[in-house]
């Protein structure tokens, strides 16, 4: 029986010895249902080297059972409480391993047999790291969310309104080193723009935070990054200083400012824990996932050193798994060039009803068309998301696609523009800070563009599953985030 599937999340290419973490290994440990209680019966992940494309795919019923046991999971403090422990203990695994082989400065001075006694252990907590990414997916915390609108609504008639209270109630509470990042930059361009030399200050902040959006996927900033950065604030007149205050209060206020919304319209305390859960729940999604995505990149350093006297592409070595990884940094038997060729080419990974196959190459990419087919994109001029900062704002499309250099282009796109990209990571900062507004395919209440969008102060569409595949950068389009639409009212040139 042919399924009907729904597109998750897309981003580049990526290799089976990377993939396997987040997409296979969950499945078949089955550690994810031994968590949450919850395991989808139908899934379809693939990866193709022509599109430079990965993707995800889950059904209507799965995401809904999600949805069920999800609550569930989450509304219990016990479980809660050890969701959040546990992962702090991975974290903390992760930045002692980091810290004792910074692989991102020394990956040609490691000895080959450290690397190879180090890739078990990169694997092994990055394995368990994703589960605990897969188990807070976007359709895994919308029964919070529901309930906490499903509260607000019984007090409160205008619509609108329900919709800013439940966004300033899920507001963030807890910094990330990703907003420390952004505050420590602020306070460089405030001194620059008071005419005092910053250059060592940029070169620190660099050492400081150059491996922010280094992953799988992703290169590190570089220190032209931040030359770049301070040369494009030094030319605006926006208020930095203004900026700093509100982004630093947004978290200092934000218990606050829920306690007074919870006075002021008399909504009960499952209220204040509700939203104060889900922007937990979010904290530890974008910390968690980038944690993995770390280990991720020390995975691709040790494949770039060795897959040249391997006689291997990179492509190809990263196609290996662990063991056979191993094996070949060691000189022994792996397998064939030709054979990891193939897998280099395509994968498809689906998942039937529980039973799990496992494609390469041609028959690959021939399995994932015929369970997908062939969507038309042309006639499509209105998409609807999921709010996640309300407002509206009117602008021309700036596109980012995963095969973008986004280091680079960044800096490129135009102030004022709107940004319609896949989805958003610490990397987009400098298109943020100047865009008027925010339209992206995937993501939930608790991913990253929700919350910068809301430090922002940026009307933000989000789970919008394919704005890129019909938005052309000119295009003159709307973002309506009271309502959770975008609209292209306009085609470019």
């Amino acid at each position: 029986m042919k399924l009907k599937w729904n597109l998750m999340y897309e981003g580049p290419r990526l290799s089976h010895l990377l993939a396997r973490h987040i997409f296979l290994n969950p499945y078949f440990s089955r550690k994810l249902r031994k968590l949450v209680g919850f395991q989808d019966k139908d899934y379809l992940w693939y990866s193709d080297t022509g599109e430079n494309l990965h993707g995800g795919y889950y059904t209507d019923k799965d995401m809904k059972t999600a949805k069920k046991y999800g609550f569930e999971f989450f509304t219990s403090k016990e479980k809660f409480r050890k969701w959040v422990a546990k992962q702090n203990r991975l974290h903390e695994e992760t930045k002692k391993l980091m810290q004792k082989y910074e692989l991102e400065r020394k990956i040609n001075e490691v000895p080959k047999k450290e690397i190879t006694k180090l890739i078990p252990k990169i694997t092994e907590i990055r394995r368990e790291l994703f589960v605990y990414v897969l188990s807070c997916q976007p359709q895994c915390t919308e029964g919070l969310a529901d309930e906490l609108k499903k509260i607000i609504r019984e007090k409160i008639n205008e619509e609108k309104l329900v919709k800013d209270l439940f966004i300033k109630l899920t507001l963030p509470e807890k910094k990330s080193f990703f907003s420390n990042e952004e505050i420590d930059w602020l306070d460089i361009v405030i001194k620059a723009k008071n005419n005092e030399d910053v250059k060592e200050l940029v070169v620190k902040h660099y050492e400081k935070y150059f491996l922010i959006p280094a992953s799988d996927r992703t290169e590190p900033w570089d220190l032209d990054h931040f030359k770049k950065l301070l040369t494009t604030s030094l030319k605006s007149d926006e208020d930095f200083e203004k900026k700093r205050r509100e982004l630093n209060d947004q978290y200092e206020k934000s218990i606050e400012i829920k306690e007074n919304i919870i006075k002021k319209y008399k909504l009960s305390e499952q209220a204040k824990e509700l939203g104060s859960k889900i922007a937990e729940i979010g904290y530890y999604r974008f910390l968690t996932s980038y944690y993995g995505r770390w280990l991720g990149y020390y995975l691709v350093l040790i494949c770039r050193r060795f897959s040249p006297n391997l006689n291997l592409t990179f492509e190809e070595l990263s196609s290996c798994e662990e063991e056979e990884l191993i094996s070949l940094i060691e000189g022994r038997k792996g397998p064939s060039k030709k054979e990891l060729a193939d897998r280099a080419l395509a994968e498809t990974i689906l998942i039937k009803n529980g039973h799990i196959q496992i494609y390469y190459g041609k028959e690959a990419i021939q399995v994932k068309k015929a369970e997908l087919g062939e969507i038309d994109y042309s006639s499509i001029k209105e998409v609807k998301g999921e709010i996640a900062c309300l407002g509206k704002a009117t602008g021309k499309a700036f596109v980012f696609y995963w095969n973008d250099n986004i280091n680079k282009k960044v800096h490129e796109m135009p102030k004022n523009s709107i940004i319609v990209a896949p989805q958003t990571h610490p990397t987009y900062m400098p298109a943020l800070r100047k865009c008027v507004g925010l339209a992206v395919d995937e993501g939930g209440i608790t991913g990253h563009a929700a919350i910068v969008s809301r430090e922002l102060g940026i009307p933000c569409v989000i789970g919008l599953h394919y704005i890129t595949k019909i938005v052309k950068t000119g295009d003159l389009v709307e973002i309506d985030g009271d309502n959770g639409v975008v609209r292209i009212l306009e085609l470019s040139k």
